[in-house]
Formats: structure tokens, sequence, C-alpha cells
């Protein structure tokens, strides 16, 4: 009976030790693209650990992951612009001889967070400048800035089908100096249309209840951009969203 007992327990011994080396082999390939969110601005405009970062060093101690994960995250980029450089073969801004389709092709996890800066600098207009009609201009430009986001989606679909998650986005402007109840019709609407382009294996990190009224995470009021502290939230809920999800 014990010679049966030490059989079982080697036996699963081998079993949890074989499943653990052909997790912690495991190589993931990680791509983020988009703007300064993605690069990591900071709130006095340098640049430090963005949600990118944070969530590379989630996935870095589980498993073996590329280096180059940033290579194609700018300030100021906008939906247009990575739709333009996936297109333009000729012209494809390149870094360290990675192309970004070939880093698309090679993606076992895309995050996506673009569009963020025409969206806040409508928004601050609007806020500015309260006036008849402006609430509808901004409806207006987020329609056609999710038709380009669509036109992302495909343009990444031609090489890779794996998961894509868009990062969703924040009211910039304290809530103080803001109408909350149009800021948060503007926001559902902005989960509307993130809604709509969602399918299989895309999906929409919505982090506007995660900021809204906390103002520390926002500290400098003439800057739309997170502290290090409004970083890691993102990349909490992103990793959350993956696990829920089991998209590794």
């Amino acid at each position: 009976m014990k010679h049966i007992k030490f059989v079982i327990f080697l036996v699963s011994a081998i079993i949890i030790i074989f499943i653990y080396n052909i997790t912690n082999d495991k190589k993931i390939t990680y791509l983020a693209l988009g703007d300064g969110l993605a690069k990591g601005q900071t709130p006095f405009d340098t640049f430090g650990e963005s949600y990118t970062d944070y969530f590379y060093n989630y996935l870095k101690s589980k498993y073996k992951v590329n280096d180059n994960y940033k290579t194609f995250t700018q300030s100021d980029y906008r939906i247009t612009d990575l739709i333009n450089d996936i297109d333009n073969v000729y012209t494809i801004k390149e870094e360290n001889n990675l192309t970004i389709t070939s880093l698309i092709k090679k993606a076992d996890i895309i995050t996506i967070s673009v569009g963020s800066d025409e969206l806040f600098y409508k928004l601050k207009q609007y806020n500015d400048n309260i006036k008849i009609g402006n609430k509808q201009k901004i409806i207006k430009y987020i329609d056609e800035m999710f038709q380009d986001a669509n036109k992302l989606i495909e343009k990444i679909r031609k090489y890779n089908k794996g998961p894509i998650i868009f990062i969703g986005y924040y009211n910039p402007i304290p809530f103080s100096q803001t109408n909350e109840t149009t800021m948060d019709n503007i926001f559902n609407y902005i989960d509307l249309k993130f809604n709509e382009i969602i399918n299989k294996n895309t999906f929409y990190l919505d982090i506007y209840d995660t900021f809204k009224e906390k103002e520390t995470y926002l500290p400098n009021k003439n800057n739309v951009f997170p502290s290090l502290e409004g970083y890691n939230l993102i990349s909490n809920e992103l990793i959350k969203l993956v696990e829920e999800e089991k998209l590794i």
C-alpha cells in the first residue's frame, strides 16, 4: 500500500513539474500600439512607465516575452496614422529593423490605445466653449473616429486573428469643471460605439468609471496624461480582463 502511494505521489509530482516547465517556457509576443498613453507620457510632458510596461511585467513574470513591444507607440499617434503605417509598405516606420506588420503577424496579444489626443482636445474645446451644437459636433467626431477604428481592426485582421484589446477613454477634465451629466452621456455614447465594433477576439476595456472623480490619477490640471498610479490602475484592469477571458 505504501508502495502504491509513493508511486502515485511520484507520478503526480512529475506531472506538476512537467506542466510548470511547459508554462514557464511558453513564449508570448506582446504588441502595444498607440499614442502617448501607450508610450507612457507623464502629466509633466516626460516619458515613463505606461500601463503597457506594467502589463509587460505581468506577462514576463509568467512567460518568456519579447522586449520590443513598444516599438510602435508614439505621442500624438492617431488612428489614421496606424492605418497608414500598416498600409504603406514603402514609407512604413521602422525601428530596430522591425516593421509594424511583422510584429502584428507575430503577436499573441495586441493592446491599442489611440485617438485620445484628438478626443481630449475636442472635449476641452467643448468644455471651454459651452455653445448649442458643440455636443453634436463631438458626437459627429466620435462617429468618424470609430469608423476609422473599425478600419484599423480590419487592417490588423489581415495579419493576425488573435486577441486585440482596445483601451477606452477617461474624462481628462476635472469633474469640478465639467457638467457631469453631459460627460456621462458622451462617454456612454463612446461605450456604445466601442461595443458596435468589437467582435470575436476583439475586446474593449472601459476605464471611464475607473477614473471618474479620481483626480489624484490626473495630477496636472493643464495636462491630460495620468500619473504612475493611473497607469497602474489601467494595467490592473487590463490584467483582470485578460485573466477573466483567458486570453493567454
